[in-house]
């Protein structure tokens, strides 16, 4: 309970109860869709995936997916870091999870990366004895 809230993704209240927040909704709309019995379809290596897609291909906002071009395949496996091999089990994974079609990054996807990104510290909370610099 205590990482998860940690990663904002819950509230426990004074009297000890929990309730989602915002950002904890997320993921799961992003995983409405998984077939029952999928173990992880949220893991390291599968986020790795989504966020090398996401740098290299180009968002359609009015369709909410990522489309990737098959001229970009090559840089997304070099700046996700992973062996060919591990990128195309991940990216199998992904479009079994349905976060991942053809060739784009779903709805699914782009929930997964924004409570990604949402749950990460910000650097700048003007902490006492920082500087803004």
């Amino acid at each position: 309970m205590e990482k998860l809230e940690a990663r904002h993704l819950i509230d426990v209240l004074p009297d000890s109860n929990a309730v989602e927040t915002p950002i904890g909704a997320l993921p799961d709309r992003a995983l409405a869709g998984v077939p029952m019995g999928f173990g992880n379809p949220i893991n390291p290596v599968i986020v790795r995936l989504l966020k090398a897609l996401a740098d290299v291909g180009t968002l359609y906002v009015k369709e909410r997916k990522i489309r990737v071009l098959p001229r970009q395949w090559k840089e997304a496996i070099r700046r996700s870091g992973l062996p060919r091999e591990t990128f195309d089990n991940a990216l199998e994974m992904a479009r079994a999870a349905g976060l991942v079609g053809r060739a784009n990054i779903n709805e699914a996807g782009l929930l997964v990366l924004e409570a990604l990104e949402r749950m990460q510290p910000q650097a700048d909370l003007g902490l006492p004895g920082e500087s803004a610099l």
